[in-house]
């Protein structure tokens, strides 16, 4: 009797499962053919040839110069006077050119008369905080005193968030130098920032700020938006990384380069930006400075409604327009081979689609402090980096499939078919998440309610045995 009351609750239960996963497989196929409408040709970028922006947007270029060694300044003055060009951004850096520009007043003036100066603290989580602290006044105090001013940024190629905050209490506005997914160069990764203006986080400077305000984040150069995922990473506005990828072909390192600049514009939504930025000494030494004048001039006499900024007049333009990060939309077709990309960006999401599939996607609100506010990790420079010899401020990624080229990070997951409004992916992916995860759980109980019954079967089993033994021994 107990054996037969076993079967049937089995049976029963066996049904009833059935039945649950019949309704996860619906609505599961109901999430996905939800969103399996073709995007319309006009919800698509403008073909690389066409290079048309609006004629009401703001599309800012920043181009600023790198003064990293103690040397080969009567050349970049030269070099100045021929482009005649009075909105530069020139970098110092910290202990290695400050005392070279900043105590010699004729260098000073020529880079005042051509620009605005800032300076660049290095790899500061490496350092514990107060010693931070202590670079930071230091620095400041020494370009206050022979600027007049205290600087409204500074530039680092991968900004600390404990630096920042008291950045800002000092005044400080902006924070230049981010690298776009730098994955393992220079003993530096961060991935999961963005290459434009944002307002930064106060616990973690790569997340965007929910509040109005903050620390403005910059990036060192702007990157082509998908071929320096999955081709490699020297394909950017950097002048030399161009030049070396293109083997030193100048027409064709010139053509990507107006290219990508007219490309971002194109599709970039509420304006345009990039970041053109380079070090003196490399492009002095590789013997490309004409070459990099010519690309610019390039720029100045066929693209006049650009705005040719500092990153200074960047920032007070983008703080007087917007009081916090606005959604960025970017629809952009790669100078290098024609593959296009979808970029959706705002306080909740990093989203990139191709193809008709999410390829990238980090959740914001879903992310921990970072990990330098209260730790440090000094750089043994004798040693090759490595997951320990090296600065990582990177984010989680939910979807992590854009990648594989070039010094980029491998690609870790699958993407997901998507063709709605990137807006509202997150809700999707939550919502298909929870789903799949019901779907598993059923299995799970049902696995284990099978070896509890099995058990109890296996043990009524016994008792009986042991009773019909006893009474046939009656």
């Amino acid at each position: 009797m107990v054996i037969k009351l076993l079967k049937t609750f089995v049976a029963v239960y066996v049904v009833a499962l059935v039945l649950v996963q019949f309704c996860v497989v619906y609505s599961l196929s109901a999430v996905t053919n939800a969103q399996t409408i073709p995007m319309a040709p006009d919800q698509l970028s403008l073909s690389s040839t066409d290079a048309v922006t609006s004629i009401s947007q703001t599309n800012i270029v920043s181009l600023s110069i790198i003064i990293d060694e103690a040397n080969h300044f009567d050349q970049l003055a030269a070099w100045l006077r021929t482009i005649s060009f009075r909105n530069f951004t020139f970098v110092v850096v910290e202990g290695t050119t400050n005392a070279y520009i900043l105590e010699n007043t004729t260098r000073l003036n020529i880079l005042k008369e051509y620009g605005r100066i800032i300076p660049r603290l290095s790899y500061m989580q490496g350092y514990e905080l107060s010693n931070r602290l202590y670079n930071v006044n230091f620095t400041l105090n020494e370009f206050k005193e022979a600027l007049g001013y205290t600087p409204k940024g500074v530039m680092d190629f991968i900004p600390d968030t404990y630096t920042a905050k008291y950045l800002l209490s000092r005044g400080v506005e902006y924070y230049q130098g981010y690298s776009f997914d730098q994955y393992n160069i220079d003993y530096m990764t961060m991935r999961g920032g963005f290459q434009m203006p944002y307002y930064a986080n106060g616990s973690n400077i790569l997340c965007p700020n929910t509040l109005p305000g903050g620390m403005v984040v910059l990036p060192h150069s702007t990157w082509d938006w998908v071929a320096s995922f999955n081709v490699t990473h020297n394909l950017q506005l950097h002048p030399m990384n161009i030049l070396n990828y293109y083997n030193r072909s100048v027409s064709a390192a010139k053509n990507y380069f107006i290219s990508l600049v007219d490309n971002t514009f194109s599709g970039s939504s509420p304006f345009g930006y990039v970041t053109i930025q380079f070090e003196w000494s490399w492009l002095y030494r590789d013997g490309s400075a004409s070459v990099v004048s010519d690309w610019i001039q390039t720029l100045f006499s066929s693209r006049q409604s650009y705005n040719y900024w500092t990153f200074e007049d960047t920032i007070t333009w983008f703080k007087a327009n917007y009081d916090r990060t606005p959604t960025y939309e970017i629809n952009f077709i790669s100078p290098h081979n024609e593959e296009r990309i979808e970029w959706y960006y705002d306080l909740q999401s990093r989203i990139a689609r191709s193809g008709g599939e999410v390829v990238s996607f980090v959740d914001y609100f879903d992310q921990k402090p970072d990990k330098y506010l209260d730790n440090f990790s000094p750089i043994q420079w004798r040693l090759p980096p490595n997951s320990t010899n090296v600065i990582d401020s990177s984010l989680i990624f939910k979807i992590d499939a854009l990648g594989g080229g070039y010094l980029r990070a491998p690609i870790i997951n699958q993407p997901v078919a998507y063709t709605e409004d990137l807006s509202s992916f997150r809700h999707f992916y939550d919502r298909l998440s929870a789903l799949s995860n019901f779907r598993k759980q059923p299995f799970t109980f049902f696995l284990a309610t099978l070896i509890v019954m099995f058990a109890i079967a296996t043990t009524f089993v016994k008792i009986r045995k042991r009773m019909n033994l006893q009474v046939g021994l009656k």
